[in-house]
């Protein structure tokens, strides 16, 4: 993976999808309609340094960028951009599509994550302007990655390989496989993380227990579907492509394709 800097930049493809760098866990300050915003004399808008929510991050063709939504004015101005290489054989090579994306919180940086159809997980730092880590397992298209709402290096993915994965983001490490084809994923807030739900290819709705670890397996523990509860099986015809749970309201939206 490549990176570079620049001023201007056009994805020349499908958007698949764009994330704000918000963290309700560390960053405490209001935002959106609720934020005011207070600014230092030389016009530059003052900032808890844990607030990162003025970071937007994109996916789309081969490449992810990373843009300031704050200090340009009207418009959004190109902080990071980074652009995979092409896979396959001399001759016969493709460029891979980032379909999904996520942020995650380190000390001192914030972490954006991108996967699709190259199989790999990109950890990408903007503090240091690189690629940390790739991470490796899955031998099919990610389709959804989601960090965990309290372990702030855990990180939740699901595949097109019939399987999802839990990772240390730091150590590179698949800790879990749950053995289920699912299209999306999504951690319930109000268990911290020790449950997530999924939805699948032909609408099926399925939550999961996350087992405890009290140290990292030397490999990664098997979950069966079996060890799921379906919660709804008959509504939907088609794959849901995208699951948001609303802490507050404990409401379940749901995107189906």
């Amino acid at each position: 993976m490549r990176l570079r800097r620049i001023v201007k930049e056009n994805h020349s493809s499908e958007i698949n999808q764009m994330a704000f760098c918000l963290n309700p866990k560390h960053n405490k300050t209001s935002f959106g309609l609720d934020h005011v915003k207070v600014f230092e004399k030389r016009g530059a808008v003052k900032r808890d340094p844990m607030d990162n929510s003025n970071i937007l991050g994109t996916t789309g063709g081969p490449q992810a960028n990373v843009y300031d939504n704050e200090h340009c004015g009207d418009h959004l101005d190109i902080m990071s951009h980074f652009l995979l290489d092409p896979v396959g054989d001399e001759g016969a090579e493709e460029l891979p599509e980032m379909l999904t994306c996520c942020w995650m919180h380190q000390p001192q940086d914030a972490i954006f994550v991108t996967a699709g159809t190259d199989k790999m997980i990109h950890v990408l730092s903007l503090a240091r302007s690189k690629e940390l880590i790739r991470l490796s397992g899955h031998n099919h298209t990610v389709t959804d990655i989601q960090p965990h709402p309290d372990k702030d290096e855990y990180l939740l993915s699901a595949s097109k390989d019939g399987t999802m994965r839990l990772w240390n983001i730091v150590t590179g490490k698949c800790l879990l496989i749950f053995e289920y084809k699912a299209s999306t994923v999504c951690f319930n807030p109000d268990t911290k993380g020790r449950t997530f739900v999924t939805g699948s290819y032909n609408g099926e709705i399925r939550e999961w227990d996350v087992p405890v670890l009290e140290s990292e397996p030397e490999e990664p523990i098997v979950v069966l579907a079996n060890d799921s509860r379906v919660l709804q099986s008959s509504l939907h015809t088609a794959r849901i492509g995208e699951f948001m749970i609303e802490d507050k309201l404990k409401t379940m939206a749901m995107i189906i394709h």
